[in-house]
């Protein structure tokens, strides 16, 4: 399979990708790959949801506003939003 960029894209795949020891080849491989898994991953998440609640399997509304305050309390505690990687602080 072949890909072709334009030449704005290749330049900054090339600057993303040597600013993290990579070649725009392989940056763009790890990144597609991790683009399909997480696909992957999300689509059985909505299937899994899709089957519990096919079983009645559902969270109350007073649930889930608790566990949605507790996940904001922890979150509060780490450090939010985290340090962007190298390649996210280029200049695009």
């Amino acid at each position: 399979m072949e890909v072709h960029f334009s030449p704005d894209v290749e330049a900054r795949l090339q600057q993303v990708a040597s600013a993290n020891g990579k070649d725009a080849e392989q940056l763009v491989k790890e990144t597609v790959n991790r683009m399909l898994e997480n696909r992957a991953s999300f689509v059985a998440g909505v299937q899994r949801g899709i089957e519990q609640a096919n079983r009645g399997e559902f969270v109350e509304h007073g649930q889930g506003a608790s566990s949605h305050q507790q996940l904001i309390s922890f979150v509060r505690q780490i450090r939010w939003p985290p340090a962007a990687p190298a390649w996210a602080r280029l200049t695009m």
